[in-house]
């Protein structure tokens, strides 16, 4: 496998880490049924109490809030509390922003070894103080650092990785 550091460099099958059989496995299961429904991360909402809920609803996947690199690299306890997964939750992601690939490459190390079945890059968040920062949707400004972004969260974990973009950065 080659995964592109950006449109004109790749990066050593060696380098990525291969791809766990939780993809095939939930690619699998998600096809067998008619829907999957899940929960995005949403901000001041998604604690364990409303994804329980979801879940009982019929979710089929559910993520903490938005979690910033940078806070997660400083060993953030509010940021390690938003982690936290209930024990009754069956599949958790966590979605990561970031101000530079080599942060998302960190943080993303970070999350592999905690216990949650999918990480999602957020690129799209347009809210400004997010923005501003350099996180988000501004990462959409230059598609070869949104390449670098992803080339660097798979070189750190195996799991299912997604990105959040939209159409534009703004």
């Amino acid at each position: 496998m080659q995964v592109k550091e950006s449109p004109g460099e790749e990066i050593p099958a060696s380098k990525a880490k291969p791809l766990s059989s939780n993809v095939q496995s939930w690619q699998k299961e998600w096809s067998d049924s008619n829907t999957a429904a899940f929960l995005a991360p949403l901000a001041g909402v998604s604690d364990h109490a409303f994804r329980r809920v979801c879940y009982e609803q019929g979710a089929h996947l559910a993520y903490v809030e938005m979690l910033s690199a940078t806070a997660l690299l400083y060993k953030s306890p509010k940021t390690y509390e938003m982690a936290e997964r209930h024990p009754d939750e069956p599949k958790l992601g966590v979605q990561l922003t970031a101000k530079t690939h080599e942060e998302l490459e960190k943080a993303t190390a970070i999350l592999d070894q905690m216990n949650f079945d999918a990480i999602d890059i957020n690129m799209g968040c347009p809210v400004k103080k997010i923005v501003k920062q350099g996180c988000g949707s501004a990462v959409l400004k230059d598609p070869e650092l949104v390449y670098k972004y992803v080339a660097a969260a798979r070189r750190s974990t195996s799991k299912p990785l997604t990105a959040k973009i939209r159409m534009g950065w703004d």
